[in-house]
């Protein structure tokens, strides 16, 4: 993007959050200057006018001469005042969501309702540790991070900084103490499966998809194997999207034939199928959602409870919030597996 398609779209983004947690009253409150905005945002003088203008030409800011700017009174008669929770998607910028992000999100939603929060996604906009200090100086209630990649790591420190509750579903490496923690017994999960596909007398099998990034996933699968005097390897785990699936999927067939068993992501394409319709020799084990368990595929089905895992978060969050505890909460849940 250049420095004004960016530059407005974070400024923008700023102002819907100030109207969507403002009171009534707050019309008679003056927007941060431009100067402060140039600073924050770390754009021109030129960019922070051009934004506000279209702003004020959407109807949502005023501009009173040698007075500053304000959320136009309009703006703020138009919304309900509710606590607002952010929520924040994986690395905060993907066009694709997999089933699994969907599914999160879903129950992220389900937690917020009757409760008398609201929830609004987070984007990024290109610099995660800029925007993370934007969200500072919103009045968000708290912040919930659905699945957040690896690369994002870095960013609790700032998140932690700004003083925002934050709840993270199903991260994929150890988060600071002070931060609630959702997620799965990855190793248990992988230790069970890996049981069930030995049991079948499967030996040279491969765990597919992103959610195998985490290293607890290695944990369950060589523990499962030492048991049977069988050595693994990083060759177990493929952790790929989505979009590059299908030909991950045809290069692993066509170089490695030894492969018997695969354990697939939910949202497998139909490409993907029609390849293993044609190798009936290789056992599949298929994740199910609880969201959308008719995605599923496989000998061998698994629930992952997705939705349930960000529903429990949101809500735990929201209650501790309300009333106003300090505190952390840690949450783990098992997965089923449907054995053959």
């Amino acid at each position: 993007m250049d420095e004004f398609s960016s530059g407005y779209s974070r400024i923008r983004q700023y102002v819907f959050c100030l109207i969507a947690t403002a009171l009534p009253e707050a019309a008679g409150v003056r927007l941060t200057t431009e100067r402060e905005l140039c600073e924050l945002f770390d754009v021109s003088r030129g960019t922070v006018r051009k934004a506000l203008q279209m702003l004020v030409d959407e109807g949502l800011l005023v501009r009173r001469p040698h007075h500053g700017t304000f959320i136009h009174p309009a703006a703020l008669q138009m919304t309900v005042h509710h606590p607002l929770l952010g929520v924040i998607i994986q690395d905060g910028e993907q066009a694709y969501w997999g089933d699994f992000a969907m599914a999160m999100l879903d129950g992220a939603l389900r937690g917020c309702m009757g409760t008398g929060y609201r929830m609004r996604p987070l984007q990024f906009m290109g610099d995660a540790l800029r925007s993370i200090r934007l969200f500072g100086t919103t009045p968000l209630a708290g912040i919930v991070w659905l699945a957040p990649t690896t690369g994002m790591r870095e960013n609790f420190a700032e998140l932690l900084r700004c003083g925002i509750p934050v709840g993270v579903v199903d991260p994929p490496w150890e988060v600071p103490a002070e931060v609630s923690v959702f997620d799965f017994d990855l190793e248990r999960y992988a230790e069970e499966v890996t049981e069930l596909m030995i049991a079948r007398g499967r030996r040279k099998f491969v765990f597919m998809g992103p959610e195998w990034s985490s290293r607890k996933t290695l944990v369950g699968i060589r523990r499962a194997m030492e048991r049977h005097g069988l050595k693994s390897g990083a060759e177990c785990v493929l952790a790929i999207n989505h979009l590059t699936f299908t030909p991950k999927l045809e290069e692993l067939l066509r170089e490695r034939p030894e492969v018997d068993a695969l354990v697939l992501p939910s949202d497998c394409p139909s490409r993907a199928r029609e390849l293993l319709a044609s190798r009936p020799d290789v056992l599949t084990v298929g994740s199910e959602i609880d969201a959308c368990p008719e995605a599923a595929m496989g000998d061998i089905r698994v629930r992952f409870p997705f939705s349930e895992l960000a529903y429990r978060a949101t809500s735990g969050m929201i209650a501790g919030i309300a009333a106003g505890e300090k505190r952390v909460i840690r949450e783990r849940l098992h997965l089923s597996v449907s054995k053959p």
